[in-house]
């Protein structure tokens, strides 16, 4: 990735308006989980051409991501203006419209979602993480297993799952659960992230320590393992004085 982001930016200092170089870049640092950095990126490429939705998309998705609901929802109707049919785009949309707490009109865009996409497992997902925001633990359920039938291999279906079970006290079924997937796919980040977070529920800290030194491991860009990690790692007194000191200010 170093070297293709060495590339794409000789490429922008080459012809500084490239707009296929500088989405280049955008998508190499999302990589990188250099989110602030990836999004000027793409905001570069939307000054060179307006209508560039996939990067609107991008833009959309990072905010949201880093926690910045009314830029993602601007991006985001940009997206959907440029672009009203398509359902990548709408999803996104929608994403926002949760993130930002307009359930109402996330609602609104999820049904006709359903009715045009039914058999899209990012969609029966995404119903699900809706349901799971509005407290309907039921609907969720159902849509993610939806989601799981048409794709096993759903991060986000498994997770909501998860979620779910968590959410209603049953950790062994979610233990259950997450074990089951990594008997599947035993590195994957997602499934032993999630394996981690039940063991600190169980306060197994050093059970959790181990995944998510795995997750890191497996995947150097994931940013969540590192935060989980250190906290782990405080909850044994692990942590050497300085990095204790500094995890302390941010929590």
């Amino acid at each position: 990735i170093d070297e293709a982001l060495r590339q794409a930016r000789e490429a922008i200092v080459a012809d500084s308006r490239s707009v296929d170089a500088h989405y280049v870049v955008g998508t190499l640092l999302t990589q990188l989980n250099e989110i602030g950095e990836a999004i000027n990126s793409f905001k570069e490429v939307i000054r060179l051409n307006p209508r560039a939705v996939a990067a609107q998309t991008q833009v959309a998705r990072l905010e949201l991501l880093r926690g910045e609901r009314s830029a993602s929802m601007s991006a985001a109707q940009d997206a959907v203006a440029g672009a009203p049919n398509d359902p990548v785009v709408r999803l996104v949309a929608a994403r926002s419209m949760i993130g930002a707490g307009k359930l109402a009109e996330a609602e609104s865009e999820m049904t006709k979602l359903l009715a045009a996409f039914p058999a899209s497992p990012a969609v029966q997902a995404q119903a699900g993480t809706l349901s799971l925001f509005k407290g309907d633990l039921r609907s969720a359920r159902r849509y993610f297993s939806r989601a799981m039938e048409l794709d096993p291999g759903s991060a986000e279906a498994l997770s909501g799952l998860v979620a779910a079970d968590m959410k209603e006290g049953k950790v062994a079924d979610a233990a259950a659960r997450v074990e089951k997937r990594l008997t599947i796919t035993p590195d994957n980040p997602t499934a032993l992230t999630l394996a981690a977070m039940i063991d600190i529920a169980r306060r197994e800290n050093s059970r959790a320590e181990v995944r998510l030194r795995r997750v890191i491991e497996v995947d150097p860009t994931n940013v969540r393992a590192y935060g989980m990690l250190a906290q782990v790692l405080f909850a044994q007194n692990k942590l050497d004085p300085a990095a204790k000191e500094q995890l302390q200010k941010q929590m």
